[in-house]
């Protein structure tokens, strides 16, 4: 059995899509996985969307859980305690599913050795024109310096999914696979034993254990409603506590792209956090490493967890 929580804010373009593709992908597993979505105080028509989503025939079960705006450590936590399964696999709210995601993680939940589970995240970047990525709606931005033409190339990129909730294979075909993915991709590929795995505990496409995840403390609620690390702050505390990160390759979201003007500033504080709590300056080192001054690799020559 498996909960999927999709903490969401203000997305809702992007929240529908994903909901369809997550809905129409669990139709044939609809005994064995409930779909929580978090409104994160965003004042969204989750009830409209969700509706939106609904292909009509059996349905997973969907539930909708609404919170004070607290950010996504929080959102998380309360779809986690909201969960009936034991297995939570948290989804973002603007990712989009290939077929075989839900069955990988479900094949996990029935490991029970195995409580930390990430799966490959590709991305479209060239939505990040987009404020309706379906509907071809560009962002004010995206509308004022794009001239006609460019702006009539991009909308043969949106997107479109099928009855299955799959995504368009001629479009599937543009997805890129970033530095940072590509990057985890080879650093997970080492022995389980090996240190630093916590890097690549990506939030927008990870599975736990639900008793285990509350055991560590859950999300640390602390960092607030800035943007990054509070994902890799709980995959340092598992590993800490001896559960390495499993790397399921195979199972692939795509992540659409979006502006993340303003937010510049987010990581940093973030990980400046994340380093004061843990006592431990090594953790500013992978900062160097997102920030493009470093590889994993040499930002890992000093980031060592202690036991």
């Amino acid at each position: 059995m498996l909960s999927v929580v999709v903490p969401t804010y203000r997305k809702s373009a992007r929240l529908r899509l994903m909901l369809t593709s997550v809905i129409s992908l669990s139709r044939t597993l609809s005994r064995e996985i409930e779909i929580i979505v978090v409104d994160d105080g965003g004042d969204t028509d989750l009830e409209g969307i969700v509706d939106q989503a609904m292909p009509g025939d059996v349905l997973p079960i969907v539930r909708i859980v609404k919170i004070a705006h607290g950010g996504r450590s929080v959102a998380r936590n309360v779809g986690a305690r909201n969960a009936r399964y034991e297995r939570v696999l948290f989804l973002d709210d603007d990712v989009l599913l290939s077929p075989g995601v839900l069955e990988t993680h479900l094949a996990y939940a029935k490991q029970q050795r195995i409580d930390c589970v990430r799966g490959t995240i590709l991305s479209f970047p060239w939505l990040r024109a987009f404020e309706d990525p379906e509907r071809g709606i560009l962002t004010e931005q995206a509308t004022r310096s794009l001239g006609d033409e460019s702006a009539t190339g991009l909308r043969t990129r949106t997107i479109r999914l099928d009855e299955t909730g799959t995504i368009d294979s001629s479009v599937a075909a543009f997805a890129k696979i970033g530095r940072f993915e590509k990057d985890i991709h080879a650093w997970l590929s080492r022995p389980l034993h090996m240190s630093g795995r916590w890097v690549g505990a990506t939030g927008a496409h990870l599975s736990v254990n639900k008793a285990t995840m509350f055991d560590l403390g859950g999300f640390d609620e602390s960092m607030g409603l800035r943007w990054g690390a509070e994902d890799l702050e709980f995959g340092y505390r598992a590993e800490r506590a001896g559960l390495p990160l499993v790397h399921a390759a195979e199972a692939v979201v795509y992540h659409m792209d979006h502006d993340t003007c303003g937010r510049e500033r987010d990581h940093e504080v973030a990980f400046e956090y994340f380093s004061q709590k843990h006592g431990d300056s090594g953790i500013l080192k992978v900062l160097s490493y997102f920030s493009g001054q470093c590889t994993l690799s040499e930002a890992f020559a000093i980031c060592v967890p202690q036991a």
